[in-house]
C-alpha cells in the first residue's frame, strides 16, 4: 500500500471513528504513536496541497516568467532557491505548527481550525482564478462561496480528502518546474567563467550607461549639446569624441544593455544574464583586470567576477515583499487590469526603474519608489567612490536615470507622485499635450540630476589623476519619446511607430574619451550601441575570441547606408523576442531629432539660465516668481481640492524631499484654461487645465525653493 493510499485510508478511518474527517482528531480511543504520526502527515499533506494551489502555484508561475525581478533584486542562486522553497513550504509548515499548538489545548478546536483553513485557502485559490473572469467584489463573493462549499465537501465526503492527499504531490512539482523549466532556470546555472585574453595596452576603463535617455533631450535645434542645461555632458564632450549619429539596436533594456556589453545584436528568448551571454565585457576583462560593476536590470557580470552585493536591491526580503504585493493584487476587490506577469517582466515600467515593477506598491516609499531611489543613489555612490582610486580596471555603471518614474529635481531633491505617472496610464502617452509637456519637463529636470551625477563621477576620476589615461564611454541603452497619443518606447508595438517618436527612441548619446585624448571631436561617423565593446577591445588592444556584430568606433570600417533601424521588442509570455525592425530614413530621422531639440521646448532667452528655463515653462513665464498680490488684476482665485500626492502642510526642505508635483481638482475651470499655481503667496508655475474625464484638473512641477519649513498654503487662480 502506498503512502497516499495509507493517508486516504486514515482519512476514512478517522471519519468512521467520529472525528468528522478532519485531521487532528483522536476518535473514541487514544491512537498509538504510528497512527498519530500518520494523522499528522495527513494534516500536513492537506495543508501542503491547499497552500500549493492557493499560493505557491500562482506565485511560482508569475515569478517564473519574470527573471528580471530576481536580477533587479540582485538575487543569487541561493536566493532564487530559497525563494522557491519559502513560497512552496513556509505557509503549510506555519499553518501546521499553529494547528498542533491549538490541538494541545483542544482537539475539537483543531478540527474546526483545520476545516476553516482549508476552506479559506480554497477561497483564495478561487478568487485568484476568477480574477480575469469576474470584476472586483463579485469574484470575492463567488470565491468565498467556493471556499465554504469546499469546506463542507471536505467534512462530508471522502473524495475531497482523497483528492487532497494526491494533490500534495503537486507543490513539489510546481517548485521543480520553477527551478528547472521556467525563465528563472538560467539564473541557477553555474556562473560563466572569464575569457583567456591578453591586454596589450592596459588602461582604466569607465563605462556609464544611462537609461531612457534620448539624444533629443541633450541637444538644441542646431545639433549642439546644450551646455547651459547639461554642463557635464558638454564638459566630457570637450575632451572626448562625440558621435551624434549614434543609435540603439533595441527599444527595451532587456535586449539593449546586453547588446552594449556583448557587441552583438539581440536574439530571441535570451535573458540578460551571463549564462545566456557568456561572451561579454565582464568575462572579457574580468580575468585580466579588476572589475567594479553596478548593474540595475541585467546580470551580465558573473559572480566569479563581480560581488553580488554590489547589485543587491533587497534580495530575498525584497522578493518576498514583491510576492506579497502580487498576492494582494490578485485578491483585491478593487478593479485592476494590470497583469502581474507583464508588470514584473516589463522593467521599463519603472522599476524602474526601476525601477521598478508593477508588483511593487509605489505608495510605500520604503519598499517601492523610495527604496528604489535610495538603492540607485547607493549604487552610484559606490561607483563614484571607486573612481577616486581607479587601478587599471573596469568601472561599469548602468543607472536607471533619467528613466521613469520622474521623482528627482536637479539638485537631487525627491518628490512623491502617482504610479503610473501622469499622462501615461499605459505605454502610450495621453493625447493631451499639457500632460505630455509636463512629463517632458519633469524628464528634463531629472536629466539635470543625472548630469550632476555624471559631473561627480568625472570629478572623482580627475581627483585620482587617472582621467587622462582612462577610456571613458558614456551612452544610453535607448531613448524615450514625448509625442501625444504615441508610444513611449514602442514595446509590443503592432503598428508602425510614429516617425518622430521612433526617432526620439532610436538616437542616443555616445561619448568616447580615448586614453590621452585632451580635445573634443565631433564625428559624423554612423555608430551603434553594439560598437561599445569592440571599441574597448580596440583601445586595449585585445584580440577578441569571438566575432561581434559591432565594430570599433575609433578605427573600424565605417558603416554606410541611408537608413537607421532598431528592433522593436515583443514580450511574448515567458520570453522576450527582439521583434521586427523599425526603420527610418537617416536624414528624415535626424531632422526630427533636431526639431525635438531641448531649446524648442525650453527656449534659452531673456537671460534665464539653467533649471529656471525648465521651471518657468507654461503659458505665462513672465509671472513666475512674482507675488500674486501684484497681479490681482490678472488673477481670479478659484476653489480647488488638492490631489492625493500633494501635501504641503508639513514640509521639511532639509529632508531632501518636497511635494514639488502640485496636483488639484478645479471644478470652476475647463480644459485649456490658463491657471496660476500660488504657494506662500508667490506664483511658482503657470499651466493649462486638463480633462481627466471627471472634470478639470491641474498639475505642475515647482522648484524646491517654493517651500518653507512647515505649512505652505497653496491656492490657484485663473489667468484672465
Amino acid at each position: 500500500m502506498t503512502a497516499i493510499e495509507t493517508t486516504a485510508d486514515d482519512a476514512a478511518r478517522s471519519t468512521a471513528a467520529g472525528d468528522d474527517g478532519a485531521a487532528g482528531g483522536t476518535g473514541p480511543t487514544e491512537p498509538n504513536g504510528a497512527s498519530r504520526w500518520r494523522r499528522e502527515l495527513r494534516a500536513f499533506a492537506e495543508l501542503l496541497a491547499a497552500c500549493g494551489f492557493a499560493l505557491a502555484q500562482p506565485l511560482l508561475d508569475i515569478f517564473g516568467r519574470a527573471p528580471d525581478q530576481f536580477i533587479f533584486r540582485g538575487a543569487t542562486r541561493r536566493d532564487v532557491l530559497a525563494f522557491g522553497l519559502i513560497v512552496t513550504f513556509a505557509a503549510p509548515i506555519a499553518l501546521w505548527v499553529v494547528e498542533v499548538v491549538v490541538g494541545l489545548a483542544s482537539t475539537s478546536a483543531r478540527r474546526r481550525l483545520h476545516v476553516a483553513v482549508l476552506g479559506s485557502l480554497a477561497a483564495v485559490f478561487a478568487v485568484g482564478a476568477l480574477a480575469s473572469a469576474l470584476p472586483g467584489w463579485p469574484k470575492v463573493v463567488v470565491g468565498v462561496g467556493i471556499g465554504v462549499g469546499f469546506a463542507a465537501l471536505y467534512v462530508r465526503t471522502r473524495g475531497a480528502r482523497i483528492w487532497l492527499a494526491f494533490a500534495s504531490f503537486a507543490p513539489p512539482a510546481f517548485l521543480a518546474i520553477f527551478l528547472l523549466a521556467s525563465q528563472v532556470a538560467p539564473l541557477l546555472e553555474r556562473p560563466a567563467g572569464t575569457l583567456d585574453v591578453t591586454i596589450n595596452e592596459p588602461a582604466p576603463v569607465v563605462v556609464v550607461v544611462f537609461d531612457e535617455l534620448p539624444l533629443a533631450s541633450l541637444i538644441d535645434q542646431d545639433g549642439q549639446l546644450d551646455a547651459d542645461l547639461f554642463p557635464n555632458f558638454a564638459r566630457l564632450a570637450g575632451t572626448a569624441t562625440w558621435f551624434p549619429d549614434a543609435t540603439t539596436v533595441s527599444n527595451f533594456t532587456w535586449n539593449a544593455v546586453p547588446a552594449i556589453a556583448t557587441g552583438d545584436v539581440p536574439e530571441d528568448g535570451l535573458t540578460p544574464t551571463a549564462a545566456d551571454h557568456p561572451n561579454n565585457l565582464f568575462t572579457l576583462l574580468g580575468g585580466a583586470m579588476p572589475v567594479q560593476a553596478s548593474e540595475s536590470i541585467t546580470r551580465l557580470c558573473p559572480s566569479t567576477v563581480c560581488d553580488a552585493s554590489l547589485t543587491s536591491n533587497g534580495r530575498l526580503r525584497g522578493l518576498l515583499g514583491d510576492a506579497k504585493r502580487v498576492m494582494v493584487q490578485r485578491l483585491s476587490p478593487r478593479p485592476d487590469e494590470t497583469d502581474p506577469v507583464a508588470g514584473l517582466v516589463d522593467e521599463e515600467s519603472g522599476g524602474d526603474d526601476a525601477s521598478a515593477s508593477a508588483a511593487e506598491d509605489h505608495t510605500d516609499e520604503t519598499e517601492g519608489i523610495g527604496g528604489a531611489l535610495a538603492e540607485g543613489q547607493s549604487r552610484f555612490g559606490r561607483f563614484r567612490d571607486g573612481l577616486a582610486d581607479p587601478a587599471t580596471g573596469l568601472h561599469y555603471l548602468h543607472i536607471l536615470l533619467p528613466h521613469i518614474p520622474f521623482r528627482y529635481l536637479p539638485d537631487g531633491t525627491t518628490y512623491p507622485g502617482p504610479d503610473p505617472d501622469l499622462g501615461r496610464p499605459t505605454d502610450v502617452w495621453d493625447d493631451q499635450p499639457t500632460l505630455v509637456d509636463l512629463a517632458r519637463q519633469r524628464h528634463l529636470l531629472q536629466l539635470q540630476y543625472a548630469d550632476a551625477l555624471l559631473g561627480q563621477a568625472l570629478d572623482s576620476l580627475e581627483s585620482s589623476g587617472r582621467f587622462d589615461d582612462a577610456l571613458v564611454v558614456v551612452t544610453a541603452d535607448h531613448g524615450t519619446a514625448f509625442v501625444p497619443g504615441e508610444d513611449i518606447r514602442g514595446i509590443n508595438a503592432k503598428d508602425p511607430l510614429d516617425p518622430t517618436a521612433g526617432s526620439q527612441i532610436l538616437w542616443v548619446p555616445m561619448l568616447v574619451k580615448a586614453p590621452g585624448q585632451t580635445e573634443g571631436v565631433v564625428s559624423d561617423r554612423q555608430v551603434k550601441t553594439i560598437d561599445v565593446l569592440p571599441t574597448v577591445a580596440d583601445v586595449l588592444d585585445i584580440d577578441l575570441p569571438w566575432e561581434p556584430d559591432g565594430r570599433s568606433m575609433l578605427s573600424g570600417p565605417a558603416r554606410t547606408g541611408d537608413t537607421r533601424s532598431m528592433y522593436i521588442a515583443q514580450l511574448e509570455g515567458t520570453s522576450v523576442a527582439r521583434g521586427e525592425p523599425f526603420e527610418i530614413d537617416a536624414d528624415d530621422g535626424w531632422r526630427r531629432v533636431l526639431d525635438s531639440g531641448v531649446d524648442a521646448f525650453a527656449p534659452a532667452s531673456g537671460g534665464v539660465r539653467g533649471s529656471d528655463r525648465l521651471l518657468r515653462l507654461g503659458p505665462r513665464p513672465d509671472l513666475w516668481g512674482e507675488p500674486a498680490a501684484d497681479h490681482d488684476d490678472e488673477l481670479e482665485p478659484i476653489d480647488a481640492t488638492l490631489g492625493p500626492d500633494y501635501d504641503p502642510s508639513d514640509v521639511d526642505p532639509s529632508s531632501g524631499r518636497v511635494p514639488a508635483l502640485v496636483r488639484a481638482e478645479i471644478p470652476q475651470a475647463k480644459a485649456g484654461d490658463e491657471v496660476a499655481v500660488i504657494i506662500g503667496g508667490r506664483i511658482w508655475a503657470t499651466t493649462r487645465a486638463y480633462d481627466e474625464g471627471e472634470g478639470a484638473r491641474v498639475a505642475a512641477i515647482v522648484s524646491d525653493a517654493a517651500f518653507a519649513a512647515g505649512d505652505n498654503p497653496t491656492t490657484f487662480a485663473l489667468i484672465r
